[in-house]
């Protein structure tokens, strides 16, 4: 029986234009902004929680413990974020990019990514704890723990990209390519399935494998 034709995550990053340069500090939390420009803001500590940005470029900004809990973020990019801690647990994020940032620990559970690339970025405890991902794209990243458990997920790409630990506990995996993942820890082996990796990363994990089965190698 031949396998099933894999699809592959395929995101084009938005092109933003006529943009107005404005002052991130006067967002203020539940509100929609729309066509701005925020370049060299620190807004550390500061609650945004359900605010509604569209067609937005994010330039340079510095977010340690912002509260971006239920925002909605579309059609927007993101360079050069910066932020040891991000609170954006139940967010919305559709068609963003974020390229070359740098963020420690992330809440992003139950949040939901449809058509998001994230590029040339280190990330530390990403917690994706079951979210729903569609079309999602991390090129030439390195991740010291990304945690899927229990997230519903459909067309993810990996590219030149390392992970410490990767959690699957749970997970619902559809077209979830990891042949361009370096793979050092995988937790909850068992919602794997569905995932595709290469014959050589198979053959790196093989213990991981064993260890799941119970076997031993001799």
């Amino acid at each position: 029986m031949p396998s099933p034709k894999l699809s592959l995550a395929n995101v084009t990053p938005t092109v933003l234009r006529g943009l107005t340069d404005s002052d991130l500090l006067e967002v203020s939390a539940g509100s929609h902004v729309e066509a701005q420009r925020f370049t060299g803001a620190d807004i550390g500590g500061t609650d945004l929680t359900g605010t509604d940005f569209s067609e937005c470029a994010f330039i340079g900004v510095s977010a340690d413990q912002t509260q971006l809990r239920g925002a909605r973020i579309s059609e927007s990019n993101f360079d050069r974020l910066d932020a040891a801690v991000l609170l954006a647990a139940r967010s919305v994020l559709r068609d963003v990019s974020v390229t070359a940032s740098r963020l420690g620990s992330i809440e992003l559970y139950e949040s939901t990514f449809n058509s998001v690339i994230v590029r040339d970025s280190k990330l530390g405890f990403v917690n994706l704890r079951g979210a729903e991902l569609n079309n999602v794209i991390f090129y030439d990243c390195s991740i010291d723990e990304l945690d899927l458990a229990g997230a519903k997920i459909n067309r993810l790409t990996f590219t030149s990209t390392s992970i410490d630990t990767l959690d699957v506990t749970s997970a619902t995996l559809r077209n979830v390519d990891l042949r361009g993942a370096s793979l050092r820890q995988i937790n909850g082996l068992a919602g794997l399935r569905g995932a595709i990796i290469s014959g050589e990363q198979s053959l790196e994990l093989a213990t991981v494998f064993a260890n799941h089965l119970g076997l031993q190698v001799v």
